[in-house]
């Protein structure tokens, strides 16, 4: 049974850095940030200033081996003290443990740190202005990844003790690829028209905010002619040649009075109904993603708030 906690306090400790995420019900993200640790003193004043400035009702912590390079002497010591805090402003404290936390995350296809941090960005939009870039060998730790490892440390503790919310919010949200194209302003729109065939098809209710934003998403004639024509002819979808007369009458001459709006949906509509004259393998295929993307946004099409955060 899950115990609820108004407000829970996840602090990634680090022997130079102090990362922190902020959570209340339903996962909703208050507050984060990360500060720097200069000295023992200063680690030791803003620990306290971060528990006491929070007011948490959980603190989560990680469990740190005795083979991690975080089990440092002066790691320990924030620690103590840490833990002293808490107990003298009557904080109950939560520890996940790193192999717990991985493996939550390996569930749902984030293997390394920066997908991690991805699919957080993902999940929690606050943190999407957060996230570093890709880390070259040679290059130190962005100084934002503490803000993630702390964020991970709280949606680690829900997800390990049941939050429905945060089990969902996995489940629905997983690893993407960016629908923007390199060095461009401009997004992929046969990415995005991918994307939507293959999660109405394997997970629909996830969808149904975003259907709505398709629905005011208007197209040109010559974007829906540009977007069959990738699909089909330069293989951007692995399916048969034949389908784009299929997919180009059904979105200009649609049989269903819904889907004469030229939209998005309308297009995605036209593609899904195409693929149902395929073998059931051959229709798998079809519908996979090219990319590992499985979330799409439309910028700019009207959306209204939250309509793209289903």
């Amino acid at each position: 049974m899950v115990t609820h906690h108004s407000r829970i306090l996840a602090v990634d400790i680090r022997s130079s850095w102090l990362g922190y995420a902020v959570f209340e019900e339903r996962a909703k993200l208050l507050d984060f940030g990360v500060t720097r640790v200069k000295s023992r003193r200063v680690g030791v004043h803003r620990v306290a200033a971060l528990l006491e400035g929070t007011h948490p009702t959980l603190l989560v912590l990680r469990k740190v081996g005795h083979p991690s390079r975080r089990n440092q002497p002066r790691m320990r010591i924030f620690m103590r003290f840490t833990l002293q805090e808490a107990s003298r402003l009557a904080i109950e404290v939560a520890f996940v443990g790193e192999k717990d936390l991985y493996d939550c995350f390996n569930a749902h296809g984030a293997h390394t740190k920066q997908k991690i941090a991805t699919l957080l960005a993902t999940m929690l939009s606050e943190l999407t202005s957060r996230l570093p870039p890709p880390r070259k060998t040679w290059q130190h730790e962005h100084w934002n990844m503490p803000i993630f490892d702390a964020a991970a440390l709280g949606v680690g503790y829900l997800y390990l003790v049941g939050d429905v919310t945060v089990r969902e919010k996995l489940a629905t949200t997983g690893i993407f690829t960016p629908v923007l194209a390199k060095d461009s302003k401009s997004f992929s729109l046969i990415d995005c028209i991918s994307a939507g065939v293959d999660r109405m098809q394997r997970n629909f209710e996830p969808m149904r905010r975003q259907v709505k934003a398709w629905q005011r998403s208007e197209l040109t004639d010559v974007t829906a002619k540009v977007v069959i024509y990738e699909a089909f002819v330069e293989g951007k979808l692995e399916a048969p040649k034949h389908l784009a007369r299929t997919v180009h009458d059904l979105y200009f001459e649609p049989k269903y009075e819904e889907f004469r709006s030229r939209t998005i949906w309308s297009l995605s509509n036209a593609f899904t109904s195409a693929f149902k004259e395929l073998e059931p393998i051959p229709q798998l295929r079809a519908t996979r993603v090219p990319t590992t993307a499985n979330e799409c946004r439309f910028p700019n099409h009207g959306a209204e708030p939250g309509d793209a955060d289903a």
